[in-house]
């Protein structure tokens, strides 16, 4: 809906590991340690080597390969054409898809919380 923002510290979640994976019937939330959270609220791309897997978040009524992010460390977190990819380690990567239209993910850094 929004455009990242240019001033956001998006590096704070470098290094950060996913904590916790939460679902609700309209969005899936990644907590990282001490750091925030980033709610996904619409599509979604995750990769895993060369496969490449896109869904939508609703309805939620399985884990979409998320739960396979807890206890990965972020390596690296950047904007692309207004999505959001973070890269975890061993490989895989999570591209948050900012549709324009609709609120697509919130980022949550120490209690201040920005809409996409």
């Amino acid at each position: 809906m929004y455009p990242i923002p240019k001033d956001i510290n998006l590096q704070i979640f470098k290094g950060a590991i996913v904590q916790q994976v939460c679902f609700t019937i309209n969005t899936i939330i990644l907590l990282f340690e001490n750091k925030g959270y980033i709610q996904i609220e619409a599509a979604f791309v995750i990769k895993r080597q060369n496969e490449f897997k896109q869904y939508e978040v609703y309805p939620v009524y399985y884990d979409k390969d998320v739960l396979k992010l807890l206890e990965k460390k972020v390596l690296d977190i950047y904007p692309k054409n207004n999505n959001l990819v973070i890269e975890f380690e061993d490989n895989y990567l999570i591209e948050l898809i900012n549709d324009g239209q609709y609120e697509s993910f919130i980022i949550n850094i120490d209690g201040k919380t920005t809409v996409i």
